[in-house]
């Protein structure tokens, strides 16, 4: 009988173990994920950005008939716009994973992505710079 609790308790400890053990690889899997996230959201970001800037260069040719303040006012609604986009962008990443792992991907603010996305274009970089010497000698 005496066998028989030890081995029940080592069964259960071994199967809360597991348990943990597997929540912190699927954790680290969502890290991951966001990583990832964060960088296309980058890509998406600087896409958005760079139309607003052909769009406004564009409008400020001599060439142009739109006036300044209708310049003024289209710059006021895209920034709105921008600021909204980030949000949703920002709320829609927190909510698509499941509660028990939002620790792993809760981002406060847009500031926290583009921190992420320089360290990881800072590490990115380096990777590279490092193969490129290999390849030299």
């Amino acid at each position: 009988m005496h066998e028989l609790v030890w081995f029940l308790l080592g069964a259960s400890l071994y199967g809360i173990l597991s348990l943990l053990l597997d929540m912190s690889k699927k954790a680290k899997f969502i890290r991951d994920i966001k990583v990832l996230a964060i960088l296309l959201i980058g890509q998406a970001f600087e896409e958005l950005l760079k139309i607003h800037l052909i769009k406004y260069s564009i409008l400020n040719s001599p060439d142009s008939t739109v006036s300044e303040e209708e310049i003024k006012l289209l710059k006021n609604e895209d920034e709105a716009f921008i600021l909204k986009w980030k949000k949703n962008t920002l709320a829609t990443l927190n909510h698509s994973v499941p509660p028990i792992y939002h620790s792993s991907v809760d981002l406060e603010d847009w500031k926290e992505v583009t921190n992420t996305m320089m360290s990881l274009r800072e590490d990115y970089v380096e990777i590279l710079e490092d193969i490129n010497e290999k390849q030299k000698q």
